[in-house]
């Protein structure tokens, strides 16, 4: 902004410079909330920096970008999708304005969007915007290129996440063919390969966790889609076991074996990633039942920890890697509007192959029906067994809290 003093002409827009200053405080405030977990004092700061922001004009348009992200960032954590998809698709909107509609930039944002999307139920719109994320990738990046398929295996991810598993699948299968082709080419990427092999593994898992049943593929990466009840995927089923391998199909299990045969030869994968994923390969088929074939790989794991890491800290102590979580119980609240506190704690053996036995109570506040249903879960579940000189050895007293 141009402002005349006297007879001269002053290059500097005084106000504009403040706000710019103050935004710019606010925004690292915001930071520093969101760090400590204080999301509402977060978005307090982000708010008041975009406002800065908002009163300098367009101009600076490109600066509104990180407190829009940012605050979407926060709605997410708070689980409030509803007010974050405006913030959201306002970034995205200012990245496509300010770098063009394909510019890359926008991957983050558009990611955040999709998760505060499915949040709210809105699966379709989720699902357009992952499909014109993955053109403009294939338009900037190019359709053979290491960073198309990084990309695919980000989108493919998400379709999993939210229920696509299909369309999921799809783009892992993509990335891997493009970079199957580069690596005859001498321009392949391990890392980028192994990512869309075990995401392959991993879409099974989501799928499984759309009956309700966790595993450490999944881990902290919440699925987003919608839970169905099939009774003959709850833990009492006779044929539960017979119903989750079902759904591992033979798609995963030969992406699994391939990732894992990537890892005992790849130059250029860190040792954690070899490791991670030999006994990633060893959880696949022990949940299938397979426990020789989950074994070998658990030991080949360990062996090759042996020398580099510390294989007594790899396998350590027995995992959990599959758990087919208790039905939601409806237990009316409090007059003050809260829900009594349940729980089960149960002690039990995790055995040498994966399974459990010997499930005792050690603790509960809570009715019979939530003990037998932890019970059952448990007996259910699988464990990564703990390893000594090499074997796996049974664990006892393994301790596990079921909230309700």
């Amino acid at each position: 902004m141009l402002v005349c003093l006297g007879h001269g002409i002053a290059y500097a827009d005084v106000d504009a410079d403040a706000r710019l200053q103050q935004a710019k405080e606010m925004i690292q405030q915001g930071r520093d909330h969101a760090v400590r977990a204080e999301y509402r004092a977060a978005l307090v700061s982000f708010d008041e920096s975009i406002r800065l922001l908002d009163a300098i004009g367009d101009p600076v348009a490109a600066t509104l970008i990180e407190p829009l992200i940012a605050a979407a960032n926060v709605y997410a954590a708070l689980g409030e999708p509803e007010p974050g998809i405006p913030v959201a698709r306002r970034a995205v909107n200012v990245i496509r304005r300010t770098g063009g509609l394909y510019d890359m930039q926008q991957q983050p944002v558009v990611e955040v969007l999709v998760k505060l999307q499915a949040m709210s139920g809105n699966i379709p719109d989720s699902l357009a915007e992952l499909r014109f994320l993955e053109r403009a990738s294939a338009e900037t990046n190019g359709k053979r290129s290491v960073a198309h398929a990084r990309v695919l295996n980000n989108v493919g991810q998400w379709f999993c996440r939210v229920g696509d598993f299909q369309s999921g699948r799809a783009r892992f299968r993509k990335a891997d063919e493009a970079l199957l082709k580069l690596a005859r080419r001498g321009d392949g990427n391990d890392v980028v390969r192994l990512q869309a092999l075990t995401g392959m593994a991993q879409c099974y898992f989501f799928e499984l966790a759309s009956h309700g049943i966790t595993s450490i593929a999944v881990g902290d990466t919440p699925f987003l889609g919608e839970i169905t009840t099939r009774e003959r995927l709850k833990p009492g089923s006779p044929v539960f076991r017979r119903e989750v391998s079902q759904i591992l199909r033979y798609e995963g299990e030969r992406a699994m074996v391939t990732a894992a045969e990537i890892a005992e030869s790849s130059q250029t994968l860190s040792m954690q990633e070899r490791v991670g994923t030999l006994l990633q390969v060893g959880d696949w088929f022990l949940i299938k039942e397979f426990s020789r074939t989950a074994l070998d790989y658990y030991e080949r794991a360990y062996v090759l920890s042996r020398d580099n890491l510390s294989p007594d800290l790899v396998l350590q102590s027995p995992l959990q890697i599959l758990y087919p979580l208790p039905r939601p119980l409806n237990e009316p609240a409090r007059s003050d509007g809260n829900r009594p506190e349940r729980y089960v704690i149960a002690e039990f053996t995790a055995r040498a192959d994966g399974r459990v036995k010997e499930v005792q109570v050690a603790e509960k506040v809570a009715t019979p029906s939530m003990v037998d249903q932890t019970i059952g879960s448990l007996l259910a579940a699988r464990y990564r067994p703990a390893f000594a000189s090499g074997k796996p050895v049974p664990t006892a007293d393994v301790r596990y809290r079921q909230s309700f």
